[in-house]
């Protein structure tokens, strides 16, 4: 990394970033995330439209094309 700035003051450098540092493989991760919160027991809704969602004391009542829920999470993927 350091030959592509060679005239970069290193002395006084904190730190660095590289676009190459943060690429990820989204359709690995989104299964892996959708896989650890199967795990944990969330309940995940495909093609859900969500009408309204209101705070509780517990999480959400949420209104959707599909019913109504209560949770203490909501995600919008």
């Amino acid at each position: 990394l350091w030959k592509n700035f060679p005239l970069l003051n290193t002395q006084i450098l904190r730190a660095m970033y590289s676009y190459e540092d943060a690429q990820t493989d989204d359709a690995a991760l989104s299964s892996a995330v959708l896989a650890a919160s199967q795990e944990d027991d969330a309940e995940i809704l495909y093609s859900t439209e969500v009408n309204a969602r209101n705070k509780t004391g517990f999480g959400y009542k949420v209104n959707t094309n599909r019913g109504r829920f209560t949770c203490v999470t909501v995600v919008n993927a």
